[in-house]
């Protein structure tokens, strides 16, 4: 467990292998090294009064993290908000909330409209995606079901065979723009609204 988490030399790196990291604070990642590896690792973001995110995005060649949770338990709805670049996983996104009561962790590609691409992505209890503007890839599946998206004008891609979950609601509308990419076998495993645009590559 550690609070914050700063790389600020570009030659710096780290080799996660197949740890297990609890952040309390916030991260900023200035690598441009190729000697970076999430491994096999898992990486949950746990903070008491949010943070800001500055991830390596495009800075990187490979996948920032493996696999990525934001769960705050401080009881209070806490925000996490991306800064500056994208964000890349290989493995499956998770944003829940388990702290006691109704209170919600969010994470926001915030007002600049930042990528998240993902392996997988899961919404679980309390947890809500705030999408604004960006685009979200999914190599994988989506799951939505128990937990809130605010879509914005997003636009959610399929770049692999995966399953699309949501909680079936037309209310609001689920979804803006959703991408289905050559090739990928899209499964639908509860009624889907999309408010825009349905384009299949």
């Amino acid at each position: 467990s550690t609070a914050a988490v700063r790389i600020n030399a570009a030659a710096s790196y780290i080799d996660m292998g197949s740890s297990t990291w609890t952040v309390t604070g916030g991260w900023t990642n200035n690598t441009t090294s190729a000697s970076w590896n999430a491994g096999t690792s898992l990486v949950t973001f746990d903070s008491a009064t949010g943070a800001t995110l500055t991830f390596a995005g495009a800075n990187l060649a490979e996948n920032e993290f493996n696999a990525l949770t934001f769960d705050s338990t401080a009881g209070t709805t806490q925000t996490f908000t991306m800064s500056t670049r994208a964000l890349q996983i290989g493995g499956t996104l998770t944003v829940q909330d388990s702290g006691a009561g109704t209170e919600d962790t969010i994470l926001s590609t915030s007002a600049s409209n930042l990528a998240v691409t993902a392996g997988g992505i899961t919404i679980g209890a309390d947890g809500q995606l705030t999408m604004n503007v960006s685009t979200i890839t999914v190599n994988g599946s989506w799951n939505s079901a128990s937990g809130t998206m605010i879509r914005g004008t997003s636009t959610l891609v399929f770049g692999a065979t995966g399953t699309l979950t949501t909680d079936g609601s037309i209310v609001d509308f689920q979804l803006y723009n959703v991408t289905i990419n050559a090739s990928v076998t899209l499964a639908f495993a509860s009624a889907i609204w999309i408010e825009h645009n349905l384009t299949l590559g």
